[in-house]
């Protein structure tokens, strides 16, 4: 689709919405996604069809084939990071599951809206999303407080520079809801205020027709509300005349307004006028649920101004059925309150009392000043028809109230619950001047708290009938001084767990024989319901309690992890602290060959290659695999160590793998091996060349699977570890001996560094010599050291390298006061022993004469490298077995 098709389509869509043309919408909608190339369409074409179709099914009343196409726009939205499209299909979708009743889905998709408002005008947006909210609290939940509330918040958001549209729709509902709380008077003067508004601003024509005919529609609503009939019809008359102009657009606004009509009809005694009006509701294209229950509600209260009060009944049932499964809860108030008034011309006055406490229970707390004057009025009605007849319970309305009040108790969880509404319900039937319920625990015989809805006046008759009630199970009567009082037991299997207590004054009579059978039916009923209340409650405080120690498992676990974390890194910087200053040491050097190593070891420091370091013993190869660590990505990882050459062969696979509790005699607990601890980071093995080949076979199967199994496991487990490597032997040597595995040797040696010896690089020696004086003398007086002892120490040969020149500068440091001089310093350092002889003084063979030069050259050697025989080999350049040879023939071996 081109840019020019794809500008047309949308226009046409936007044509649609701003008429709400409902078949516009779906014809074009349809079109665009029945389209054989629908793949060429691009996504915000599909993004607006599905609002499209969206739109046009909650105009037709199609709400739950609306909320398919608004999730399917949603999807779109999201797809296309739209996100004002996302926070619109939020807006559609609540309001579509307003329309059917699920609450739940309404908040979601709510809280979903106000997540996703859009960068750009996120202030309008809030409003919009909130007035919507308010909307939605009012006109389908009947959530008056709630509306009242979140209009309060949008009133201070709002500011004279906001869109008009946001004013005046705010206002509207500011005024609605005054309208609904019964303050009629402030309802009109916000009325007309905002028609004030309205003419002051004008708005666009297109909403000025829709501005108007609500404001006059409710304007007439408030007038009906206040007796003043002649005012409404003027209102409404307004309102018509709009509707006229464009009765096409507005035809539902119509119906609405003939509703409105019917009622003053009703009101005027004009009643068959009264049915067709509220009839032709029914007759709405597209009716919404409230509406439907108005007028249902309204033509059953004609009924009973016409005497027919079967129909009313039937209605009235209906409507409160309907309106309870979508809890719309004005409608629900209404429907029980035509309920108590038609039950009382019935003198079927505990069904009166029933439906007259289901009204209160669902106004409590809303301070609708209509409803309340509505429930006052009936409740005194009740009272004097009741006072007129003795009280006489049927059959019929005997079964119905239980089973109304049994239906009730279900929908109550938890035991305060169940007591709030036993104490309403007695309220309601038996009009007592004091109530209380009396708890007992479980698992012991007295009271635990008493609960009371109108305080009751006698004290000492309380305390006897809980007193008689507890010893006998069986119910109280009691009737003295004018004071009549009744307590029910609430027993289940045996177990008392509540009594119910009532009293009221003369000149009410006293508890009948039926007042005192419905009560122990209730409570009966309750037994059951509320044993599974206490069940329930002992679940939740356990899940209560469960939660609290989790979360004190949590604190305990984050504090415990924290300090581990902390813990973890003090060692590791008390690692580094030992380490830094030699890998600082060993990198301030001016000898060519390190120079060349370490850049080599940058460039191979963040690879995962292993690295083999070969080095006389004594040259720093440890330090060397410390280096390489802490300039990995892995320094902040394990650094563990495997000194081959103390080790046991018994026990390498142990200490590399770990081992199971029970692998072996002493394995008394499960343990760790290298590999585990060295996870993710660093294993250095020194003096790999002394491993056994059994362990070189186990460690050539680590290196290449990556993978190890405890001693005494029946399962692999994958690792992730940098493989370093030391030693001071050759290992191609060994290797070409048969001492060490070829297969390893190359798995080792992909990177091979070779550390060398001291006497290759004179020229760090006095870098060398000032760091380990300063090591030594810390906290201490310095030293300083004689041009004679730095010539001594650049002369020696140094057969133990760094380990050699270390000690020697310690002993030193200890000996001297200040100044370190040759006393200081070992003799065969200062004069390593040389044997001189006269070959030409003494006659000898060819044979003789090599074999004494032989040997003393040897001799020389062994002595200057302290009788290491490997220093002693590389020195002279011949393999460690040629020189042992030798040394045996010469009986050197005491070296």
């Amino acid at each position: 689709m081109d840019k020019q098709a794809e500008s047309k389509w949308l226009s046409v869509l936007k044509d649609a919405y701003e008429n709400r043309n409902a078949s516009l919408l779906r014809e074009t909608a349809l079109k665009l996604l029945g389209d054989k190339k629908a793949s060429s369409i691009p996504l915000e074409i599909n993004m607006h069809s599905w609002r499209a179709l969206a739109d046009a099914d909650i105009i037709d009343g199609d709400y739950n084939t609306a909320i398919a196409s608004a999730k399917r726009y949603l999807k779109y939205s999201k797809t296309l990071n739209d996100k004002t499209n996302e926070w619109q299909s939020c807006l559609m979708l609540a309001l579509a599951h307003s329309e059917i009743g699920d609450k739940e889905s309404v908040r979601k998709y709510y809280a979903k809206a106000l997540n996703s408002l859009p960068e750009e005008d996120n202030h309008l947006c809030h409003i919009r999303t909130l007035i919507n909210i308010t909307s939605t609290h009012l006109f389908y939940d009947g959530e008056i407080s709630l509306a009242w509330e979140t209009i309060q918040n949008v009133t201070q958001m709002l500011a004279d520079a906001d869109p008009l549209n946001l004013r005046i729709t705010s206002r509207m509902l500011y005024a609605c809801i005054k309208l609904y709380l019964g303050d009629f008077e402030e309802a009109v003067k916000k009325f007309h205020e905002l028609k004030a508004l309205i003419e002051k601003e004008k708005p666009d024509d297109k909403d000025l027709d829709n501005y108007m005919i609500n404001l006059y529609s409710n304007l007439g609503c408030c007038k009906i509300e206040m007796n003043r009939l002649d005012e409404a019809k003027e209102h409404l008359d307004k309102a018509e005349g709009i509707i006229r102009k464009d009765l096409k657009k507005h035809e539902s606004s119509l119906r609405s307004l003939e509703s409105n009509r019917g009622i003053i009809a009703m009101m005027e005694g004009r009643y068959s006028e009264a049915r067709d009006m509220l009839e032709a509701m029914s007759k709405n294209p597209a009716p919404s649920k409230r509406d439907t229950f108005t007028s249902q509600t309204h033509l059953a209260e004609l009924d009973v101004r016409e005497g027919k009060l079967d129909s009313a009944l039937q209605k009235f049932l209906t409507v409160l059925d309907a309106t309870s499964r979508f809890n719309h809860k004005l409608e629900m108030v209404e429907a029980n309150l035509g309920l108590a008034e038609l039950y009382i011309l019935r003198q079927s006055f505990l069904n009166a009392r029933l439906h007259l406490l289901r009204a209160i229970q669902i106004t409590k707390g809303m301070s609708v000043h209509t409803w309340d004057k509505r429930l006052a009025e009936i409740s005194e009605r009740l009272n004097q028809q009741e006072a007129k007849v003795s009280l006489q319970i049927s059959n019929d309305d005997f079964n119905r109230c239980i089973f109304e009040i049994t239906r009730d108790l279900s929908a109550n969880l938890t035991v305060d619950e169940i007591v709030k509404y036993l104490l309403n319900c007695a309220c309601a039937l038996f009009s007592p001047a004091g109530s209380a319920v009396c708890l007992f625990d479980r698992n012991i015989l007295h009271s635990v708290r008493t609960v009371s809805e109108n305080a009751y006046t006698g004290r000492e008759n309380f305390d006897a009938a809980v007193k008689y009630v507890s010893s006998t199970r069986q119910h109280f009567l009691s009737s003295k001084d004018g004071l009549h009082s009744i307590a029910i037991p609430i027993i289940r299997a045996s177990r008392l767990n509540a009594i119910i207590y009532m009293e009221r004054q003369a000149p009410l009579p006293e508890f009948s024989p039926d007042e005192t059978t419905l009560l122990e039916a209730i409570a009966d009923n309750t037994a059951i319901i509320m044993d599974n209340a206490v069940l329930y409650d002992e679940k939740q405080l356990a899940l209560e309690k469960l939660d609290a120690a989790n979360e004190k498992l949590k604190e305990i676990i984050t504090d415990q992890w924290k300090e581990l974390k902390e813990t973890k890194k003090q060692l590791v910087e008390k690692d580094t602290l030992h380490i830094m200053p030699h890998l600082g040491l060993v990198t301030s050097t001016t000898s060519p060959k390190m120079q060349t190593m370490f850049n080599l070891i940058d460039r191979i420091a963040d690879s995962n290659l292993p690295v083999i370091i070969e080095g006389e013993t004594g040259t720093g190869k440890e330090i060397m695999a410390h280096l390489i660590h802490f300039k990995s990505i892995r320094k902040e990882k394990p650094f563990c160590t495997l000194n081959c050459a103390a080790i046991p062969d018994a026990l390498f696979e142990s200490e590399l793998f770990g081992h199971k509790r029970g692998a072996f005699t002493g394995a008394i607990k499960d343990r760790k091996g290298l590999l585990a601890v060295a996870h993710t980071g660093t294993l250095f093995f020194d003096e790999v060349a002394l491993l056994s080949s059994g362990a070189q076979e186990k460690l050539l199967r680590v290196i290449e699977e990556k993978a190890f199994r405890s001693v005494g496991d029946t399962q692999s487990v994958k690792v992730d570890v940098r493989f370093l490597f030391a030693t001071n032997q050759s290992l191609k040597s060994l290797v070409e001996q048969g001492k060490f595995r070829e297969d390893l040797f190359y798995r080792l040696t992909v990177v091979q560094i070779n550390l060398p010896p001291l006497r290759e690089r004179r020229e760090d020696i006095p870098t060398l010599v000032n760091f380990f004086i300063e090591k030594n003398t810390a906290g201490n007086a310095s030293r300083i050291i004689s041009k004679e002892v730095m010539q001594v120490f650049m002369n020696y040969h140094w057969p133990g390298n760094i380990r050699e020149l270390e000690n020697e500068v310690k002993k030193a440091c200890i000996f001297s006061d200040h100044k370190i001089t040759l006393e200081h310093i070992s003799q065969h350092i200062i004069k390593p022993p040389v044997v001189v002889s006269d070959y030409l003084s003494t006659p000898l063979t060819m044979r003789s004469a090599k074999d004494k030069f032989e040997k003393q050259i040897i001799q020389s050697a062994l002595s200057r490298n302290r009788g290491h025989k490997s220093a002693t080999a590389k020195e002279l350049d011949i393999t460690r077995q040629h020189l042992q040879r030798l040394a045996n023939k010469y009986g050197l071996n005491e070296f």
